[in-house]
């Protein structure tokens, strides 16, 4: 571990007002969890947290859950798995998840999908997750922004969505394609007329991760 993390965590800041700490790709073996939690809890004007594309424990999660100073957290590609999963949905002041490609399954996304206070949640490319996470999701009414791209997601799954009419940005690409699937996004988008010009309809073919995470 360096000894001044406090200058190491103060290289990765970014932004205007300095409010993003980008830890992405690998940064966190340099330093550990503890010190990362600490710096944290010292400069609570950091709302953003980019730690994607590393390995986190599930204790290490339960423990980053404690913070009270973030609102923005990407944990995409971190090996959470399904324990991972569960813990981040005690993580009660985040606003924006991503937790993209982390091998999370129905059961612990369907506990995920109990988060109250959450805006946007990215929970794509898991392609574990199925109708009973998003039926949870469905009933979630806080949501405006959803990822579900690359998901291997069925008609029924898709169709679950439909009755939340919350939601302003919808990302469904990527999973199979179906006239019923077609149906559905078009039900959908006449229930929600929010969600008409913000839905990324389901499409076959392209399995790259799009750049734009939320429409």
């Amino acid at each position: 571990m360096m000894r001044d993390t406090d200058a190491f965590f103060e290289n990765y800041r970014h932004g205007r007002e300095r409010t993003l700490l980008d830890l992405s790709n690998g940064k966190l073996v340099l330093v550990d969890v503890a010190s990362l939690l600490n710096y944290l809890a010292a400069h609570p004007s950091i709302r953003t947290l980019d730690i994607s594309d590393n390995v986190i424990s599930p204790l290490e999660v339960k423990a980053l859950a404690q913070n009270t100073t973030l609102r923005a957290l990407d944990i995409s590609n971190c090996a959470l798995g399904n324990e991972g999963a569960v813990a981040l949905a005690n993580f009660n002041l985040l606003r924006t998840l991503d937790v993209s490609a982390n091998k999370i399954g129905d059961a612990s996304a369907k506990v995920l999908a109990t988060h109250l206070s959450l805006d946007a949640l990215n929970i794509s490319y898991n392609p574990d997750i199925g109708l009973n996470a998003l039926k949870q999701i469905a009933l979630n009414p806080t949501l405006t922004s959803l990822d579900v791209c690359h998901n291997n997601l069925n008609d029924d799954a898709i169709e679950s969505l439909s009755f939340n009419t919350q939601l302003t940005a919808l990302d469904v690409s990527g999973n199979p394609v179906s006239e019923t699937s077609v149906r559905v996004v078009a039900i959908m988008m006449v229930r929600n007329q929010c969600l008409s010009q913000e839905v990324n309809a389901a499409r076959d073919g392209d399995a790259s991760k799009p750049d734009t995470v939320f429409e």
